[in-house]
């Protein structure tokens, strides 16, 4: 009501002006009646309407004209005044014009500004950095614990700042000058009686653009309910042992879990103001630095992610993580913090790698097995005569191979056999008493191919040992033995007949001598020597030591 009556006044005062330059001898005052005209222009600027100054303008205007266009007036002298008055008057209206405009914006953005904070429950700042002075509004000093009325400056701010969290705001308000950039941070502001509450600083350093003096301008606001949730989340991933970060949105650690400091070795302050990629428990490999920083630069820009990466622990156990960043956003959609949750998949890993170790190991197998199934029916159908020796030839041979697959590779996770446990098992059908099979040597470990091999080898010895050698009768004497040392392991096959060897024996062999030999040198890249008499036979395998 009061700047109602305010606009009519002046408006009042400006037909008065009008009527003044009008009634006053213009020819003996001129810069009187100049100074009225514009008087009652510039009286506008009270009026209630932005466009009532155009109105008074053009009333000026027309004045103008009725004082030096009139009667006996339009001379040199008059015109001049009257141009002056003209460009005078339209200038005047302009800039009035243009100011109420820019205030009315002005006005709304204020308005609108102080709306939304109230809305937001923020409090807003403005710390001129030459003076230290600090432009706080009510809620700020109601956040801050400050005095409501009064000068405040930023010591006054930085008194009730944690000590804890001092350097790190000190540290942000720092780069933000430095780089007339952003400013971002959380601290702990103290009511003197030992209780805190969680702030969040969000800003910007500008510049007067007419002094060029610096100063921050941003807002704080309460973020103590989500402090007091993140570290129950916090507890409760302890209970499941996994990694939980509260990180900003640049990867700087604000808060880590007890398990987190366990697996990293860092304590809180060897932790504190850290990015989380520089943790000792992904310093082993630059490589799995960068896959974590990646992942949480994605997060900030994305939304959550995941991924895997590698981790060592304190004691350098290397280990597989599965890690989730996950942002949580402000009121105003911006990423106020990073979560991060890595969670231990070590035995899931090695149970992914376990199994395809497995597939790999199965397909090679499948593969030996087909090979020499594919050389034992070749080699069967050659030496056979008859339809039913063929077919019988075969199925003891592939018997014998089956036997030596149960040995080494029943278990696929059983990647070796033991030389003594395929002997006893290939001649166990020929063990009787009192004994006459003898086995000498210490345990010795083949791997999968060359076990398959051994089997069969023994299995043709002792196939031809009992058809024509000491295997035949119940007098007869096998004695097996091998050593080895730093270059080759020697295996010794050493039959003893009670009578004589038949003259078939060495001629019917054909089948077995020709697999043995392809045994020997395919599968175990040795050599074989043989030797024949009545009174026996001997077979000495020898092979490099790595085979």
């Amino acid at each position: 009501m009061q700047t109602r009556r305010l606009g009519r006044l002046w408006l009042a005062a400006s037909f008065v002006l009008m009527a003044l330059a009008v009634l006053v001898p213009n020819s003996t005052y001129p810069l009187l009646t100049l100074v009225s005209l514009l008087g009652a222009t510039a009286a506008g600027y009270l009026a209630l309407m932005r466009r009532t100054v155009l109105w008074l303008a053009l009333i000026a205007l027309v004045a103008a004209c009725v004082v030096w266009a009139g009667p006996g007036e339009l001379t040199t002298n008059g015109i001049q005044w009257l141009s002056a008055a003209l460009v005078l008057i339209i200038a005047t209206a302009a800039v009035i014009y243009y100011v109420r405009v820019l205030e009315e914006r002005l006005f709304e953005a204020s308005w609108q500004a102080e709306i939304s904070s109230e809305a937001a429950d923020l409090g807003v700042f403005r710390w001129e950095f030459e003076t230290n002075r600090l432009h706080a509004s009510p809620k700020l000093r109601e956040l801050l614990l400050l005095p409501t009325e009064g000068a405040v400056y930023a010591d006054d701010v930085f008194r009730k700042i944690h000590e804890d969290d001092l350097d790190q705001v000190r540290r942000a308000i720092e780069g933000a000058r430095s780089s007339s950039g952003p400013f971002r941070s959380e601290f702990r502001v103290g009511d003197g009686e030992g209780r805190f509450r969680w702030i969040s600083g969000r800003g910007r350093v500008i510049v007067d653009p007419r002094s060029g003096a610096l100063s921050l301008a941003g807002v704080n606001y309460d973020i103590t309910d989500l402090k007091e949730r993140e570290s129950l989340v916090s507890k409760l991933i302890d209970g499941i042992g996994a990694v939980f970060s509260i990180m900003t949105p640049d990867g700087e650690i604000l808060d880590l879990n007890e398990y987190g400091e366990t697996v990293s070795g860092k304590t809180e302050e060897e932790w504190k103001g850290k990015e989380f990629w520089e943790l000792q428990m992904w310093g082993r490999s630059e490589d799995t630095r960068a896959t974590v920083q990646h992942l949480i630069e994605r997060a900030g820009e994305e939304g959550q992610v995941t991924g895997e990466a590698p981790f060592w622990d304190e004691e350098g156990d290397k280990g597989w993580a599965l890690i989730t960043v996950t942002p949580i956003l402000s009121d105003f959609g911006e990423p106020l913090h990073l979560c991060l949750c890595a969670v231990d998949i070590s035995k899931r890993k090695a149970a992914e790698e376990s199994n395809d170790l497995l597939v790999h190991e199965l397909n090679h197998r499948i593969k030996n097995l087909f090979s020499v199934t594919n050389a034992l029916i070749s080699l069967s159908a050659r030496y056979a005569v008859t339809v039913d020796e063929f077919a019988d030839a075969t199925r003891r041979r592939l018997f014998a191979l089956h036997e030596a697959h149960n040995i080494g590779a029943g278990d696929l996770k059983k990647r070796s056999a033991d030389l003594r446990e395929i002997l006893e098992v290939t001649l166990r059908p020929w063990r009787m008493k009192p004994q006459r099979i003898f086995i000498n040597g210490e345990s010795k470990i083949f791997d999968a191919g060359a076990a398959t091999a051994w089997a069969l080898i023994a299995h043709e010895l002792a196939s031809n040992a009992a058809k024509y050698g000491c295997l035949r009768d119940a007098g007869g004497k096998l004695t097996i033995d091998w050593r080895e040392n730093d270059e080759e392991f020697v295996f010794q096959w050493r039959e003893e007949n009670n009578t004589p060897m038949t003259e078939s024996g060495d001629e019917a062999e054909g089948f077995g001598k020709n697999i043995i030999h392809r045994l020997v040198d395919g599968f175990l890249s040795g050599e074989i020597e043989r030797d024949i008499t009545e009174e026996g036979a001997s077979v000495s395998i020898r092979m490099p030591k790595a085979a």
